[in-house]
């Protein structure tokens, strides 16, 4: 239905050590495919390429991805990653 068109996919990340959270926001998945035209029992796969900026610390991060709007956020936990 509808409601999914005011989603935004996003990626979180937290420093396990400072608990810092930084978000990037995963527009790639809308200007393909509004979310609208998806189709349902159907997987859609997306590839991302993530810079990540040089003024995070080094060390641990949680890895989430993720989608909310301005009244729901539901975030997957994928795993721990390492940033040198």
């Amino acid at each position: 239905d509808k409601s999914i068109e005011d989603y935004v996919m996003f990626i979180s990340l937290i420093n396990k050590d400072t608990r810092e959270l930084y978000q990037m926001a995963n527009l790639p998945s809308f200007s393909v495919i509004a979310p609208g035209d998806w189709v349902e029992d159907r997987y859609y796969l997306e590839n991302l390429d993530i810079a990540v900026p040089q003024f995070l610390d080094k060390g641990e991060y949680m890895f989430f991805v993720g989608m909310g709007n301005n009244i729901r956020t539901r975030s997957l936990y994928l795993g721990d990653i390492e940033i040198n």
